[in-house]
């Protein structure tokens, strides 16, 4: 899902210089996002109701099948909202999506795919880094058959695994920047 939902936020500043966010008006401002499903049963809701002058309640969504979102949490200075999309099967609920909604913007949560997805890059990118290294100080190539028969004698007597550590370490020292941004 590249370049998906994760890499796109939503604010609307006319509906935020009209009045603060809080529970009762969150959903409605959320609803302009284009992370709202306008099918979702909250939106049939709010047009079966909005002419007779009443109120939806979460009792009522829970009676119908179908996609449905709603505040999870917020905190104290109303700053923060997270809004999750779920669909009910009547008999069970399944979580579709979170979202976060912070001094008015609105993001997409990422997927726990993305965060693996991530993670696997850094850790393929760290791998292939530390290989180029090792190939540079010591013109060591890992596929090549000559190579790996005298490599054999010098692990026995430990110059090539010091070598490799010695390397390992200077590579973790260059990495340190990195992490910790």
């Amino acid at each position: 899902m590249e370049g998906g939902e994760e890499s796109i936020s939503f604010v609307n500043q006319q509906f935020l210089s009209s009045r603060p966010l809080d529970e009762k008006n969150i959903l409605e401002y959320f609803s302009g996002s284009p992370f709202y499903d306008k099918s979702c049963n909250n939106e049939i809701l709010r047009m079966q109701t909005q002419f007779r002058g009443l109120e939806y309640s979460k009792a009522t969504l829970s009676t119908m099948a179908g996609i449905f979102y709603e505040v999870l949490s917020t905190n104290t200075e109303k700053t923060l909202f997270v809004v999750s999309k779920s669909y009910n099967h009547i008999t069970h609920t399944e979580m579709l999506g979170i979202y976060y909604i912070m001094h008015g913007y609105v993001y997409s949560a990422p997927t726990n795919y993305s965060i693996y997805r991530s993670r696997m890059t850094d850790s393929m990118w760290m791998l292939n880094s530390f290989i180029i290294k090792m190939m540079d100080r010591k013109k060591f190539n890992p596929f090549s058959i000559q190579r790996r028969k005298q490599s054999t004698n010098k692990i026995e007597d430990g110059s090539s695994l010091g070598f490799m550590m010695d390397v390992f370490n200077e590579f973790r020292k260059e990495l340190e920047p990195r992490r910790q941004q």
